[in-house]
């Protein structure tokens, strides 16, 4: 079976992935503000904190593009699924 029409844009784990992609930028842009001190961790916070305030352009490149994506394969249509509040934390960071 075949959905056609608005039906067929009716995901609901598209919502926990779009959540799951606003928590990696939002902590990307927490990580360019206050970088991690633990030294198992020291290497992998540098560089991405140091291309997140250097490329800050391209992170909200992907950050859009994400957004457009996820929106267009599945509307955000009830208020308390994931996805509503991903794009909530996608634009406090973006």
């Amino acid at each position: 079976m075949v959905l056609k029409g608005p039906a067929a844009r009716q995901n609901d784990w598209m919502g926990w992935a779009y959540l799951a992609v606003s928590l990696v930028g939002a902590w990307f842009t927490f990580n360019a503000y206050r970088p991690t001190r633990r030294w198992q961790l020291l290497t992998l916070s540098f560089f991405a904190g140091w291309f997140t305030s250097e490329l800050a352009v391209f992170h909200i490149a992907w950050q859009v593009a994400a957004t457009v994506l996820f929106l267009w394969l599945g509307r955000p249509e009830n208020p308390r699924q994931p996805r509503p509040r991903g794009l909530r934390l996608m634009q406090s960071h973006g």
